[in-house]
């Protein structure tokens, strides 16, 4: 496995931005829950295995690309395949 070294700075830009997902998704959960009475359930164990999986495969056969900076998780995907 390799290792990524980073910033605090950078660190706390990826806490901030990820916080600011989960409450997204907390929000949309809470939304969905007044709409339904079922548990709302984003995997189920086969989905988990079979993404993981894909991924694998995509990491072995160069699928993939390096985020920069923190800032690059706002930039379309397109400026990281030229």
């Amino acid at each position: 496995m390799n290792m990524v070294t980073l910033s605090v700075s950078t660190i706390e830009k990826v806490e901030k931005k990820l916080s600011s997902v989960l409450e997204e998704v907390r929000a949309l959960k809470r939304s969905k829950a007044k709409k339904s009475t079922q548990k709302i359930r984003f995997w189920t164990e086969k989905q988990w295995e079979k993404a993981e999986k894909e991924a694998e495969e995509d990491i072995k056969a160069g699928r993939v690309f390096r985020l920069n900076s923190v800032e690059d998780l706002d930039k379309p995907l397109s400026e990281f395949t030229k």
